[in-house]
């Protein structure tokens, strides 16, 4: 059965793409970091799909991540 997308995490998703730290995301929805991890990782799980990649120390998009980001702003700007 698939799950619903919760326009949540694709607003998580995009601000941590452009912040590019989970602290800083985490630090602008009044969550916690953890929080914030927890959400990709559900994400990632609704998707079916590795979003993220650590290159020394810094979270880079996978391809099928940048296949997202494009959607997912395309959605929240609906």
């Amino acid at each position: 059965m698939k799950q619903p997308l919760d326009l949540r995490l694709l607003q998580a998703f995009i601000l941590l793409v452009e912040t590019g730290s989970v602290s800083e995301t985490a630090r602008r929805l009044g969550r916690t970091q953890p929080a914030v991890s927890l959400q990709m990782r559900r994400l990632e799980e609704t998707v079916h799909a590795k979003l993220f990649t650590t290159v020394n120390r810094k979270l880079v998009l996978t391809p099928d991540g940048e296949l997202l980001l494009g959607y997912a702003r395309t959605i929240m700007n609906l």
